[in-house]
This record gives structure tokens, C-alpha cells and sequence, in this order.
């Protein structure tokens, strides 16, 4: 590629050449016209229009040769801006590939900066998500604590309540039942969350039987009046174990209660225990053949002996054995 001005300098040169051979051929012709003129005065009119129509035609040769030579001219100034706006598209051209491989570098490191940023930000989204299933585990975990706390709340202040109330029930016993309290065998005490009222079997119920003893009434009137006054509470019966008419004495003890206006929903009692009958061994009949061929009556065997059930015998009825009336909500 050669640069714009090397080819102006060569189109210089190239015009000097020609305006330089123009000039010489002007000089021949004003030679040879001044030597036909000189010779005019002394050379035949014959010789002297030869001369001067070799001149002339000399001079038209000069002319052609001068009009190629513009000719010539105006071609190189041609090719010299057709070069020159080769070379100026060749320039822009490879200004435009330099760009645009600029630009695709320019690219490609945006691309991988994009690439880099989606990894970092999937990562970061993988470990927000994981944060919020650990948040969530957590939050259930909590929300489950509350519901523990707030029912154990529930639950304390329910048993503050009812431990309040329990409270009241034995101070408003302790004043029905009196001052001779502990001198009749009576006890007045609180086990496992409960207020029990013991009282011995001698002031309830007579000796062998299930009857209560005039002594009785002023304490079941006692705890009827109590228990009517604290709508909350029940009643639990118990008795001693093995006692001979525990099970007839707890009824004959609830009657009592529910006499003096204690709700039967609001009376708990002991399971009875259902007893199971034996079963009995029905007769066997016999037959017996009289040699005459007569038939008798069927005689019906004797029903092989059976022991009597062994009864467990009787505790013997003990005075102090106590029985108890629990408060309890």
C-alpha cells in the first residue's frame, strides 16, 4: 500500500516529464520556424512551404502529443483518488474489525462476568433457601415450645386455681368439722393434689354392719355444706382394704352424701368387682334292663360330692380402720 503522498510526488514527477518533452518540441518548432523564415529570404517559395508544412505538421504532432499527455494526466489524477479512497476504506475497514474485535472481547468478559454473577447469585439463593428451611424448622419448633408454654400456663394457672380452691375447701372443712377434730380421730391433711379427710370406722358405721352411727351426721352434714359451697369440687370415696362391708359401707356412705345434696356427678366411688358363678354339674341319668323286659323308672345317680368354695375368712372389723373423703377437682 503505497501512502497519498508518495503517488502525488510521482504524479509531479511524471507532469515535469511531460511539460519538460512539450517544452523541447516547442523549442524544435521555433528552431525550425525561424531557420524557414531566415531561409525564406534566400531559399525558392517551393522549399519554403515544405518547410512550413513540415512545420505544421510538426506542430499538430506536438498537439496530439500534448492532448494524450493531459489525457494521461487526468487518468493518474484519477487512479491517485481512486487509490486514495481505496485506502481510506481499507483504513475504516480495518478500524471497523478492530472495533469490532474490541467489542466482541468486550463481550466475552461481560459474558463471563454475567456467567460468574449467575453462579454466585444461584449459590447465595441456594444458601438463602436452605437458611429459610432451617428458619422454617426453627419457627415450627418454636411455635411448638409456645403451645407447650402457653398450655403449661394454662395448666399452671388452672392448677393455682384449683389449688386456691382447694385451700378455701380445707380451711371452710376445717371450721364445719370444729375444734375437737383431731380428739374424735378425725385427720385433716392433703396427698397427692388432693384434700383428704380421714375418719375412723368407728364414728361412720357400727360394729358388723353397713348402718351409720349418730356420730356420723354432723360430719357429713359438715362436708355436704362444704362441698355445696365450692360447686368445683368432688368427692373421691375410699376405703381400707380386706375391711369386712367396705364395698356396702362406701354405698351407704354415698347415699348419705347425696341425701345431704351432693350431685351424683359429682360423687366418685370404687369399682365394684363382679364375682363370677361356678358353674353347677348337671345329674346323670342310668338306665337298667329288668330281666322281664320291663322298664323302671330312670334312676338318676347320686351327684358326685363337690367341695365348697374356700371363703377367704373375714377380716376381723377393726375399730381404728379409716375411711377417707377426698376433695378434688
Amino acid at each position: 500500500m503505497h501512502h497519498p503522498s508518495n503517488s502525488s510526488f510521482s504524479s509531479h514527477v511524471v507532469t515535469s516529464v511531460f511539460e519538460a518533452a512539450a517544452a523541447n518540441a516547442l523549442l524544435r518548432f521555433a528552431s525550425v520556424f525561424a531557420l524557414a523564415i531566415g531561409m525564406a529570404s534566400c531559399v525558392p517559395a517551393k522549399n519554403y512551404e515544405e518547410a512550413r508544412s513540415a512545420a505544421e505538421t510538426e506542430f499538430g504532432a506536438h498537439g496530439k502529443t500534448r492532448s494524450r499527455l493531459e489525457a494521461a494526466h487526468q487518468r493518474i489524477r484519477a487512479l491517485e483518488q481512486t487509490l486514495a479512497e481505496r485506502e481510506r476504506a481499507l483504513e475504516t475497514g480495518a478500524s471497523s474489525v478492530a472495533a469490532a474485535k474490541l467489542e466482541s472481547i468486550v463481550v466475552g468478559k461481560d459474558k463471563e462476568a454475567a456467567l460468574e454473577l449467575v453462579e454466585q447469585l444461584r449459590s447465595e439463593l441456594a444458601r438463602t433457601g436452605n437458611h429459610l428451611v432451617a428458619f422454617s424448622d426453627e419457627k415450627r419448633t418454636l411455635a411448638q415450645a409456645l403451645v407447650f408454654a402457653e398450655e403449661r400456663v394454662r395448666s399452671i394457672e388452672a392448677a393455682e386455681k384449683n389449688l386456691g380452691e382447694l385451700i378455701a375447701t380445707a380451711r371452710d372443712l376445717a371450721i364445719a368439722v370444729g375444734p375437737e377434730m383431731k380428739e374424735s380421730g378425725i385427720e385433716l391433711g392433703a396427698r397427692d393434689g388432693q384434700i383428704v379427710l380421714g375418719l375412723p370406722r368407728k364414728m361412720l358405721f357400727a360394729d358388723g354392719t353397713d348402718d351409720l352411727v349418730v356420730d356420723a351426721a354432723p360430719v357429713l352434714s359438715a362436708v355436704g355444706k362444704v362441698t355445696s359451697e365450692h360447686t368445683v369440687v368432688r368427692l373421691v370415696l375410699r376405703g381400707p382394704e380386706k375391711a369386712p362391708l367396705v364395698e356396702a359401707r362406701i354405698a351407704r356412705l354415698g347415699a348419705a352424701l347425696r341425701d345431704r345434696g351432693i350431685p351424683e356427678n359429682r360423687l366418685v366411688l370404687p369399682s365394684r368387682a363382679v364375682r363370677k358363678e361356678e358353674p353347677t354339674l348337671a345329674p346323670i341319668a342310668t338306665e337298667a334292663a329288668s330281666p322281664s323286659g320291663a322298664t323302671d323308672a330312670p334312676a338318676v345317680a347320686p351327684a358326685p360330692d363337690i367341695a365348697a368354695a374356700e371363703v377367704p375368712p373375714a377380716e376381723p372389723d377393726d375399730a381404728s380402720a379409716r375411711y377417707e373423703i377426698r376433695f378434688t377437682i
